[in-house]
């Protein structure tokens, strides 16, 4: 099984038909099933699969937890004995360190309020409890947590002082005073415990970069955070202000991971009592209604989600809508995966579609022209370390 990383992109028949394994990780990819899923299940099982190939594609889109729980209850007969062994050993290893990373939180968020510093987790461990219900379902590879833009330096200070974390790469560029010019321009920064091997992003705004500012105040956050289910004292998201967040974050990201589809579909499966009012008046005085629509409608397109009559209405009056989740739905069909961090023309249409103001668009332009455009022609007159090694300039 030692090819079972590598990069695989499927091409896309003529038809558009779904190749079996695309349909058999779409089918487990929600913790609960209907029985006629279960009965889909069993029929793709019996065909002739490419078991690496599957593996690969649940593993890329973050679901191998979701898809191996299934197979184990519905059909482990009809798995390869050696699949079956690998994704037993692999979900195990999750389990251990999903609960490891679960107790670090902890420890933390305890850490940074004993120094006075109030925190926020959220996704990773909390959003595997809260909205999957069980640590096991939800792949994560960091610690999200959420402080006050005040307090955002003098957290990372207690993180690597008291923590026991560090920077995962120290630059040789920069001063210190420009280091931390450059942490207060930022919305985040990462912290890496070099024994644990834990990636924590501490974030100062939830979402930031060239794309979209999150436009609510940390201070309005506090006052409706909810308990973490089976911890002791943490406290989340309310999972309004989280299905706001996820659809951001999924906008942004292009929807390229099945996994951020099925966590908006288990958030509305789990909390029924919803305001979908309340939630499409913050999303309109925020700008990003057409963001939370598009991951509603994927969440319905792809899993079967049912969505109230307001959502729908909604959707029904923004025809962009159908054409984002289409494209995003497409590319799940056709087997493609595999996050893609470089910013290329797809992704600024897709992103720029996305934000449905024109005054938004218009800065997201100009922040793409800027950091895509400008900083890299700087770049190129700004002396680099071996300029600085081939001749020593002035201060």
């Amino acid at each position: 099984m030692k090819t079972l990383s590598r990069s695989t992109l499927l091409a896309k028949t003529a038809d558009q038909t779904m190749r079996a394994e695309v349909e058999l990780y779409l089918c487990c990819a929600r913790t609960q099933l209907e029985p006629e899923t279960v009965d889909r299940i069993q029929y793709l099982l019996d065909r002739e699969l490419d078991w690496q190939f599957l593996i690969v594609l649940a593993t890329q889109h973050r679901v191998l937890p979701l898809l191996f729980h299934h197979l184990k209850l519905i059909a482990p007969d009809k798995v390869p004995p050696e699949i079956f062994q690998h994704l037993q050993t692999f979900f195990n290893r999750h389990t251990f360190r999903n609960l490891n990373q679960t107790a670090e939180v902890i420890r933390l968020i305890t850490l940074l309020q004993q120094n006075d510093i109030r925190a926020i987790p959220f996704k990773g461990p909390t959003l595997a409890l809260n909205i999957y219900k069980d640590i096991k379902f939800r792949q994560f590879d960091d610690l999200d947590i959420l402080v006050s833009p005040s307090d955002f330096l003098q957290a990372r200070q207690v993180l690597i002082e008291k923590g026991g974390y560090q920077r995962p790469t120290i630059s040789p560029f920069l001063t210190p005073e420009q280091e931390m010019a450059h942490l207060r321009s930022g919305y985040e920064c990462s912290l890496i415990h070099p024994t644990k091997r834990t990636l924590i992003d501490l974030h100062q705004n939830l979402t930031g970069g060239t794309f979209l500012l999150y436009p609510f105040n940390v201070q309005d956050l506090w006052g409706q955070l909810v308990p973490v289910l089976q911890t002791d004292g943490l406290r989340t998201l309310h999972a309004e202000d989280l299905l706001l967040y996820l659809c951001v974050h999924g906008a942004k990201s292009l929807w390229q991971r099945l996994v951020w589809i099925c966590d908006v579909a288990e958030l509305v499966k789990s909390h029924p009592t919803i305001s979908w009012e309340r939630l499409l008046q913050k999303a309109q005085t925020a700008k990003i209604e057409r963001m939370l629509l598009l991951g509603l409608q994927l969440a319905q397109k792809i899993l079967g989600t049912e969505l109230p009559y307001i959502i729908r209405d909604r959707i029904n009056a923004d025809p962009a809508v159908y054409a984002l989740a289409e494209h995003v739905h497409q590319r799940i069909q056709a087997g493609e995966y595999g996050l893609e961090n470089k910013f290329t023309v797809e992704k600024l249409r897709f992103q720029y579609r996305a934000i449905a103001d024109p005054k938004e668009q218009f800065q997201y332009c100009l922040r793409c022209f800027h950091r895509h455009g400008f900083v890299p022609v700087k770049r190129l007159f700004t002396p680099t370390k071996k300029d600085w090694l081939f001749i020593q300039l002035p201060k």
